[in-house]
């Protein structure tokens, strides 16, 4: 079926010394009339297109009967327990499961066939000792989503959650009593301005109380990464960090070793080669401290000014 261009010119980029055309990169601006009139124009010829063909209900049946299995996915164990997602026959979503090791009995957690057909749940991270499961929450082809926790020796949800955005990472406290995240809401209208930012979420408490414990300046081609990793049961928990400038990242760990007291004072101390540095951070009393050897051995691989990272 020959396609209509319209009269919009499209992009000619050059990537590594080669120019590579792109005559549909208008097409991504959805609100244009131009795009709405291609959009309108392929429709007719797929409508006449498909007239011609007649009947076509057995075919669809000889699909339907070869794709529509059951089928999993993301399976993987934490101590006794395997976790994945699967989906029935005649379900549009895959749910979410447990299965303990021992005797094999299978638990539903997250039942995504109760949701919108068109939104799908998906592990996100579950803790050291498998007894809480985050989950994203994700619509359609967007590439934000929201993230949910489950109780997994209940099954209940817990009211604690991450609202729609860019998800960089979620990483259970030890101690079970929180989540360190990275998240990038939609909703916040100066999201593009605000440096990256890790931050600590005690869970039963307002996200609106959540600390910023680590901040990285943004530049329009940067990203902070919070990589989750299987660790066991300890404090300090091991965070591993990937900071990216276009082509270029860098990895580096950290130990954070944080309480709560009864002061309601929240303690942070940050561990490792390569943080020097111990801080407290008080509730409404912040500093910033630098530390000059992750910007040293960044600027060593990148031969250039790296931005400030600093703890707060």
């Amino acid at each position: 079926m020959p396609t209509s261009l319209d009269s919009t010119p499209g992009v000619v980029d050059t990537i590594h010394g080669v120019s590579v055309a792109d005559p549909y990169r208008w097409l991504e601006d959805r609100a244009s009339e131009a795009t709405e009139r291609w959009i309108c124009d392929q429709k007719t010829r797929f409508d006449h297109y498909f007239e011609g063909l007649g009947s076509l209900q057995s075919l669809r049946d000889r699909v339907t009967e070869l794709v529509d299995i059951e089928s999993v996915d993301q399976v993987g164990k934490v101590k006794n327990r395997y976790f994945y997602r699967k989906r029935g026959v005649a379900q549009q979503q895959a749910s979410i499961f447990v299965m303990e090791s021992g005797d094999h009995c299978e638990r539903l957690l997250v039942d995504s066939p109760l949701q919108d057909p068109f939104v799908a749940a998906r592990i996100f991270a579950i803790s050291a000792d498998a007894s809480l499961l985050a989950y994203e929450v994700k619509r359609g082809g967007e590439h934000t989503k929201a993230i949910h926790l489950v109780d997994v020796n209940t099954g209940s949800a817990l009211s604690d959650h991450l609202k729609r955005g860019l998800a960089r990472g979620l990483i259970f406290r030890g101690a079970n009593d929180g989540f360190y995240h990275c998240h990038e809401f939609v909703d916040d209208p100066a999201a593009e301005q605000r440096d990256h930012t890790v931050c600590f979420h005690r869970l039963g408490s307002s996200p609106g109380d959540d600390l910023a414990l680590l901040t990285l300046p943004r530049t329009p081609q940067s990203k902070l990464v919070l990589i989750s990793e299987r660790q066991p049961r300890s404090n300090p928990t091991i965070i591993t960090l990937m900071a990216i400038w276009g082509l270029r990242f860098m990895v580096w760990k950290i130990g954070m070793k944080a309480r709560w007291n009864t002061s309601r004072r929240f303690d942070c101390s940050l561990t490792g080669p390569t943080a020097t540095s111990v801080l407290e951070r008080h509730v409404g009393n912040c500093r910033t401290i630098p530390v000059p050897s992750l910007r040293s051995s960044m600027r060593s691989i990148f031969n250039r000014t790296i931005p400030t990272i600093t703890f707060n």
